[in-house]
Order: C-alpha cells, then structure tokens, then sequence
C-alpha cells in the first residue's frame, strides 16, 4: 500500500506492486470539506500525491455537490480541489510554478454532473451514438 486517506465517507487506498517500492517517494496526502460553509466533510475531496519513477502522479476521489440544478457549485468545487490540489494555490494566492504540476492526475469518485432529460431519451440518443445532441443537454 502506498498510502491511504479518509474524509468523512470519501476514501481512497492507492496499491503498488512491492517491486514498484524503490521507486516511489514524496507521498503526501490531503483533503478539502465543501461541505456547508466548506466546513463540513459531507462534500469535498481527498488526494493522494506521490512520485513515482521520477513522474509526479495525483489521485482523487471527489464527491461534488448533488442536485439538477447544483452545476455552479460542483463546477466551484471542482476549481476549488484543483486549486488546492493540483495548483498548490495558497491563501494568498500563490501557485506551484509549472514544473512542479503533475504528470498525471486521475480524478476518480461522484463528481455529480448530470444530463438533463429524461433516462428513456437519453439511453436511447446513447444507443444512437447522438453525442452531441447529449452535450448539448450536459
């Protein structure tokens, strides 16, 4: 196990093969409540970073706020767990410069986002292959 970390009922476990040890360092782990009040851990998003063979790799399990008409918050959730996160933004607005980003980041978790419609019309534009007519419904 490389690491593990929990918030509220968010968890994520990250494995590697015990060969892949030598060459993983830096792990840090952290999360983010956006919860009410962005207190509250109900809402948010933890994060396991780490370095592996010299490449930078960030892994998150998000849950986002819920709801047909909750796109702004689950969009200013997820700008919150990249500023936090990926970018390193601090209070005062300072962010990680550009070679410290990370080779891979894979988000993982109920991010929420929705199509609006019905499911019958929606699996039958799916099985049609109507992708556009659904990004137009996102």
């Amino acid at each position: 196990m490389i690491s593990s970390v929990s918030l509220m009922a968010s968890h994520l476990t990250v494995f590697a093969h015990v060969k892949l040890t030598p060459l993983i360092d830096s792990v840090k782990t952290d999360t983010i409540a956006r919860g009410f009040n962005n207190f509250v851990g109900n809402k948010g998003a933890v994060k396991l970073d780490f370095m592996l063979a010299g490449r930078r790799f960030i892994i998150v399990n998000a849950h986002f706020h819920s709801g047909q008409d909750a796109v702004e918050k689950r969009n200013a959730d997820f700008a919150a767990m990249l500023d936090r996160f990926v970018y390193e933004k601090t209070e005062s607005g300072i962010v990680a410069p550009v070679s410290h980003m990370p080779d891979a980041l894979i988000v993982v978790g109920d991010l929420n986002y929705r199509i609006n419609g019905f499911q019958e019309s929606i699996l039958k534009a799916m099985s049609n292959d109507q992708y556009d007519l659904l990004l137009s419904k996102d």
